[in-house]
């Protein structure tokens, strides 16, 4: 075969660690924009080279295929023997290959064997242990081959648990490995520090200092929320309710709150439009009541504006979710705000998962609600707002 030149970038100092290690499995936990595409990319490419069969494995199919992309971009096509873009295969003339899988479903790894297999996003994987355990481990054993799991945390799963193996010095087939984001030095240092001053401290640490947290993709954090539950409502006056309106199986949720954040109130309920709209309407009319007036809420608010007085309209956009939401995290770690036990429980099953644009969207965990959690931060946003209308004029942007 006449010499071929495969052109990668340059690794940085601790991609080379990962690339040159000998363990039989790595485990890299990292911060995102670190470059563990990159590594994954080169050790790949050098599998292939050897005529070594690879396995790829990412959470979703598409990942998948933006990899298979990626890997055919730097690959001369002098040395590629066959791809499929249907398969998400590809085999060089070396008798080298790589095939790509998704996690929605491993059960096609049976059947296979490879001498390397590479999880992307480790802990994105939907229940990564059975994968590993009964599908994925085994494909290993003919040749007794390794594997390199990568990945940002999310929580103390079952990635994390591999990655403590590494650092166990009774596991002498794993090597774990730990970077910060700003640990590449090709990595903007004013977009890190941007990213430690704009986002909620559960989340920097998790996705940019790569530190597992104690429950998954929760923004928020266990002792934060624990700390501002208040089992009395307070009994000062109410400046503000923050009112999430039902929407299919959702509930309607009324919370009060007065000038120190503290929740006065809470109802929450199904019923009837035109019910519900009467249960507002009886709420004291001097009081600024915030309604959520997304999708079908938007016809029920125009109608309340006309029978009652002091309701303001919020309507919840790809912007402005994540900037209500970002207040009342920042505020629940400041201690600047509290709410009964039911609110706390919304709050635990609460998450944060980056879109494919990568931008942050905030969402109940399947099966549960948010309904407490988006009337309080309508509340905690807006009672700024009822307190400077009682001082007097002022400019509020919004």
């Amino acid at each position: 075969m006449n010499e071929v030149n495969i052109v990668l970038p340059r690794p940085h100092q601790g991609q080379q660690q990962v690339i040159d290690s000998q363990a039989r499995f790595k485990v890299l936990l990292c911060g995102r924009r670190w470059g563990k595409t990159q590594v994954a990319q080169i050790i790949s490419i050098k599998k292939m080279l050897a005529a070594e069969q690879v396995a790829y494995v990412t959470p979703t199919f598409d990942l998948a295929k933006n990899f298979f992309n990626e890997i055919l971009k730097v690959l001369p096509a002098s040395i590629i023997r066959s791809d499929n873009k249907t398969d998400l295969y590809i085999e060089l003339i070396t008798g080298g290959s790589i095939k790509f899988f998704s996690g929605e479903s491993l059960s096609r790894f049976r059947g296979y064997k490879f001498h390397y297999v590479i999880v992307d996003e480790a802990a994105f994987i939907p229940d990564l242990k059975t994968a590993w355990n009964e599908a994925i481990r085994p494909t290993l054993s003919d040749y007794q081959g390794g594997g390199l799991f990568i990945s940002t945390p999310r929580g103390k799963e079952f990635f994390y648990s591999l990655w403590l193996k590494g650092n166990d010095s009774l596991e002498s087939e794993y090597q774990s490995f730990h970077f910060a984001s700003n640990t590449n030095p090709y990595f903007p240092r004013e977009e890190f520090e941007a990213a430690r001053k704009s986002l909620p401290v559960m989340v920097f640490n998790q996705e940019y200092l790569a530190l597992a947290g104690e429950n998954q993709n929760n923004p928020f954090g266990t002792d934060n929320i624990n700390k501002n539950i208040i089992q009395v409502y307070s009994a000062n006056a109410t400046v503000v309710y923050g009112i999430d309106l039902a929407k299919y199986n959702d509930f309607t949720v009324i919370t009060g709150m007065d000038a120190d954040g503290r929740m006065t109130s809470k109802e929450r309920f199904q019923l009837p439009w035109g019910l519900t709209q009467n249960r507002i309407e009886q709420l004291p009319s001097g009081i600024l009541k915030v309604v959520d007036a997304t999708g079908v809420g938007d016809v029920t608010v125009e109608s309340l504006q006309l029978t009652s007085p002091n309701v303001q309209a919020f309507k919840f956009t790809a912007e402005s979710k994540p900037k209500i939401i970002y207040e009342l995290i920042k505020d629940v770690e400041a201690g600047n705000v509290s709410y009964d036990p039911g609110t706390a429980d919304e709050m635990h099953t609460f998450e944060y998962k980056y879109n494919s644009t990568g931008h942050i969207q905030f969402n109940a965990q399947a099966g549960f609600h948010d309904d407490q959690i988006i009337a309080l931060a309508l509340a905690n946003k807006f009672k700024k707002e009822a307190l400077a209308s009682v001082a007097g004029p002022s400019l509020y942007f919004r």
